[in-house]
């Protein structure tokens, strides 16, 4: 317990670092009205399924509803800065399925404190979908496909270190033509919108790590205090 004031002070800094270290944000540090939650306390996510149960050669979704803490947002999936790190949604996808797509919303525009222009973010509920189709030898009965959400959150005056969420998605596989019946359609009723994954956009985060270096070596420190935290 000693030692959390010292590591939330470290954050501080580190997001201060982060943005002079890029040339985008304040040239002073400023101290934090409040404590700052843990990175890895920011996000609530779930995931849902389409269709239950799912069966044999069907293509069905899975969703990852993310409830973002009131007083911050996190970075959307297409960053308008380089030195911003994406949130994006990942399968650990097991024999017996294939990913078709991923599809992100739009995030919402916001100017902040530490930015001289506005940015891409999500807040309060974003659900980010993923495609996939159940082969023909898919295991019958319970499957689980392991999912990761990675995001970094900020409010208005620092940002928190990148985390990692793992999240299970659950669901029923079922012979080839068995009957199916749509699932959670208060989620999936709504069609995907057409913001699929990009590889260059993913590929940013490498960029923001090059060019803040000192800011990476202050989160580095931070999370071996607190493994919690997660990587990037």
């Amino acid at each position: 317990m000693r030692r959390a004031p010292a590591c939330l002070l470290v954050l501080s800094v580190a997001a201060s670092c982060f943005a002079v270290s890029c040339g985008k944000g304040p040239a002073e540090v400023t101290a934090q009205s409040t404590p700052l939650p843990r990175a890895n306390m920011v996000v609530s996510p779930r995931a849902y399924v389409s269709l239950q149960p799912v069966p044999r050669g069907r293509t069905f979704e899975l969703a990852l509803v993310a409830k973002i803490r009131p007083g911050f947002h996190i970075n959307a999936h297409e960053v308008l800065e380089d030195y911003l790190i994406p949130t994006a949604l990942e399968a650990e996808l097991p024999a017996g399925f294939r990913a078709l797509e991923t599809v992100y919303p739009p995030g919402v525009l916001r100017k902040l404190r530490f930015s001289a222009t506005q940015l891409s973010v999500y807040e309060d509920s974003v659900t980010l979908r993923m495609k996939l189709q159940a082969q023909p030898d898919a295991p019958l009965g319970p499957n689980k496909v392991p999912l990761t959400l990675r995001y970094q959150a900020c409010n208005d005056e620092a940002c928190l270190p990148p985390v990692k969420l793992p999240v299970t998605a659950e669901f029923e596989i079922a012979p080839a033509g068995a009957a199916a019946r749509p699932a959670n359609p208060d989620i999936f009723a709504a069609p995907p919108r057409p913001k699929t994954s990009s590889p260059q956009r993913n590929a940013r985060g490498t960029v923001a790590r090059i060019e803040c270096t000192r800011a990476d070596v202050i989160w580095e420190s931070a999370m071996a205090d607190d493994p919690a935290l997660g990587g990037v």
